[in-house]
């Protein structure tokens, strides 16, 4: 809850013209984490050793 919290005051919400480049971006990041996650569980290395 606390994590919550800060994240909501330290980062305020967009205007309206901003959010479809925000969103579109968003996506890009998550779609470039899940497929570095896939490279790496597919690996020998892992995460936790």
């Amino acid at each position: 809850a606390m994590f919550v919290r800060t994240w909501l005051i330290s980062n305020p919400a967009l205007p309206d013209n901003q959010l479809p480049a925000a969103q579109a971006q968003a996506q890009e990041r998550f779609t470039a984490f899940v497929s570095a996650l896939a490279r790496r569980m597919e690996s020998e290395q892992r995460l936790a050793r």
